[in-house]
């Protein structure tokens, strides 16, 4: 319990702005990859070590729902009604943050082994447009306009670029 009644779900991820929960028809907010990646880099900037269980649970989300096709954890009946498109942009972003920051070619957690870099890479270039720019058909979070979700494109190249051929 975070003091105010929130209990999230014991699996490793992370939220954005959970709320408690009031009623069981109400369902307390599910992990999801944008957030998930975006604590980890949190976590990472303020200087928690791989061995801290934060970041050992949040790696075991990751690896555990790891994909690029959809924003993971999302659709399916989230709180939000939203669909697995919802944030994909900013997913990309906040993952080639996260694990470039890292400073590892591949992403590892148990026995698992995923070279994220030419994953995301070849994810975003199947979802470019003609005129080289991105957008997002979910209009959640404003990722329809090509302005944002390019910018987050760009920005999650940018940082797999240099692990792309490890």
């Amino acid at each position: 319990d975070d003091g105010a009644g929130f209990r999230p779900d014991a699996d490793g991820g992370f939220v954005y702005n959970p709320v408690p929960r009031e009623s069981a028809d109400r369902p307390a907010p599910a992990s999801y990859a944008g957030m998930t990646y975006s604590g980890l880099y949190g976590l990472q900037v303020t200087g928690a070590a791989d061995e801290d269980p934060a970041v050992q649970a949040g790696l075991r989300w990751a690896v555990a729902h790891y994909t690029l096709a959809k924003n993971a954890g999302l659709g399916g009946g989230d709180e939000g009604g939203r669909s697995d498109q919802a944030g994909l942009y900013y997913y990309y972003y906040t993952f080639s943050e996260c694990l470039a920051l890292r400073g590892h070619a591949i992403l590892r957690h148990g026995d698992a082994e995923h070279a994220w870099a030419q994953d995301l890479l070849a994810a975003l270039a199947e979802r470019q447009r003609d005129d080289g720019s991105f957008v997002n058909t979910d209009r959640t979070w404003w990722e329809n306009d090509p302005v944002l979700a390019t910018g987050f494109a760009v920005q999650a190249m940018n940082r797999a670029q240099p692990y792309r051929a490890h």
